[in-house]
């Protein structure tokens, strides 16, 4: 009787176990979506997405719209994915799903390396607590992306996710569960799953011994396998001039500074400090554990290792940004999976007290980081430094001017038209499904039309790209735009065959006026004119 007592008193233990596993990974999913913006539905990267997405599922979508050709091949293993769900659950639905989805699977994949690691759950919420709110630095890095990812679901989400899986089944010993889980990481976002490839390789050939030269191949293959389609497309993509240099006067250090410097440079001083001493946290913790628990210790050993890997390659990386100047090294953007410096060395932080303190202590810690991040959060939200919306937002359901502006296109406009747009606005296409010229968000994959991207802007600039240096070149090409006179509209529309502009409507122009708001009119460049 006491025996099938015991058994079911052991059922009901494991049944409260997973149930609380089950709300405290829910209640992180929670945090980091609440914090992180809510989910985004067709802003941001999206609006360079969704136009992809449409061709995909109907070919005749659009058809020699540039912008579409120079995205037709970023992240399309993901478009594909999008793709698939809208046929089923339409595209905002699509979305949603993926929103939910990379977050859960996040939430998921930092309870299981907490719990490979051996870190209780007390110690899972206060590190999901802390990477919602980016407490301490968690989960930020030395640039500007951040592990959560944004409000608008993209690849790196799910990346980060699969690296964490990645580096649970290293822990584990398991190196053929973690090249495969690497791969996916490819898969998802070619670039992270590289790099993290590259901080993984001297494991394997530390490990080539007890591996075999069998075991390094099947484990290549296991690699190359999960990333194939996403390899695959990379080969397009350097068949058509991914590759390629210089394009004219447009030099890689040129496109850089133009378009995306916020990619490669230090953000701060500040982000440098706090990499620096979880780096040197993770190296002091792994030497202070080597007479612990065998489990810990070798958590510990691991992510100090794999830190220190992604420090190096980011000194590499700074190394050719700032002193070379040759690029091609920075061009891997070795800092961009930075962030998870901060979030193994949060994690690090946990083992070394679990070790010392007593499990009560321990968890009244936990939970007090828990409600210390909340705080934090709470502070940034009424800061207006970050969002706090625990639902979803349509990007079309604004009611701003631009966005009512698209919307009349959408509803009104001729559909296979070409529309000259402001090139530091955002999103005409996505929102109003007609062609334009060219936009500075829509930017060129490495070399791969780079040169007719400049010149486009050029052209919508007034024959002049501005002097300005990431972000803020939208507003500077935007200003450059409004200066256009009627004579230099009609001449891009000539070049281009564009029949309609949206323009600014304070501006004065001969053109018949289809649609006017408080900021923006659609004038349509006449036969005659033109």
């Amino acid at each position: 009787m006491m025996f099938g007592f015991d058994q079911k008193k052991d059922k009901v233990a494991r049944a409260f176990s997973l149930l609380s596993i089950a709300i405290a990974i829910m209640l992180v999913t929670v945090a980091i979506v609440s914090f992180n913006g809510g989910i985004s539905v067709g802003a941001s990267n999206h609006f360079g997405q969704l136009p992809v997405v449409r061709r995909l599922l109907d070919p005749a979508y659009l058809p020699g719209d540039f912008s579409i050709e120079l995205r037709l091949y970023h992240h399309r293993v993901y478009s594909y994915l999008i793709a698939g769900l809208t046929l089923v659950l339409g595209e905002d639905g699509a979305l949603i799903l993926l929103g939910i989805a990379g977050m859960g699977l996040l939430a998921i994949s930092l309870w299981r390396l907490c719990s490979v690691a051996g870190i209780t759950l007390p110690g899972y919420l206060a590190a999901g607590a802390a990477l919602a709110t980016n407490l301490l630095w968690m989960g930020r890095g030395l640039e500007l992306n951040h592990f959560a990812g944004d409000a608008a679901i993209m690849p790196p989400t799910f990346a980060h996710a699969f690296v964490l899986l990645t580096l649970a089944e290293m822990i584990r010993e398991r190196y053929l569960r973690a090249a495969f889980l690497a791969g996916l990481a490819a898969l998802f976002h070619l670039q992270i799953g590289l790099i993290c490839g590259a901080v993984l390789a001297p494991v394997y050939l530390y490990k080539a011994r007890r591996l075999g030269l069998r075991g390094i191949a099947i484990s290549a293959l296991l690699f190359l396998l999960a990333a194939a389609p996403g390899l695959v497309d990379l080969a397009a993509l350097l068949r058509s001039g991914l590759a390629g240099g210089s394009s004219g006067p447009y030099t890689p250090a040129f496109y850089i500074d133009f378009r995306h410097p916020h990619h490669f440079e230090l953000i701060s001083g500040v982000a440098a400090l706090w990499v620096a001493g979880y780096l040197a946290l993770q190296i002091f913790v792994w030497r202070r554990m080597k007479n612990e628990d065998a489990r810990q210790m070798n958590s510990a050993g691991v992510f100090a290792l794999v830190s220190t890997a992604l420090g190096f390659y980011a000194l590499l990386h700074f190394a050719d940004y700032y002193l070379v100047r040759d690029d091609r090294l920075a061009t891997i953007q070795f800092i961009r999976l930075s962030p998870l410096i901060s979030v193994i060395g949060f994690l690090s932080l946990l083992l070394w007290a679990q070790a010392r303190m007593k499990f009560s202590k321990y968890s009244v810690a936990c939970f007090a980081i828990v409600l210390v991040a909340i705080l934090w959060g709470t502070y940034q939200v009424r800061t207006e430094a970050r969002e706090f919306n625990p639902g979803i937002s349509r990007y079309a359901a604004k009611t701003s001017s631009w966005v009512r502006v698209c919307q009349w296109v959408k509803a009104n406009g001729q559909v296979d038209a070409v529309y000259i747009t402001p090139p530091g606005s955002n999103g005409f296409t996505s929102l109003s499904e007609r062609s334009t010229i060219a936009d500075f968000k829509n930017n060129p994959d490495g070399g791969r039309k780079m040169a007719e991207w400049f010149d486009r802007l050029k052209d919508l600039a007034g024959g002049r790209l501005p002097d300005g240096r990431g972000f803020d070149n939208r507003d500077l090409l935007n200003e450059a735009y409004d200066a256009l006179t009627a004579e230099q509209l009609i001449g891009i529309s000539r070049k281009y065959r564009a029949q309609f502009a949206v323009v600014s409507s304070k501006k004065e122009l001969p053109f018949p006026v289809l649609y006017r708001n408080q900021r923006y009119q659609v004038v349509r460049i006449n036969d005659e004119a033109r």
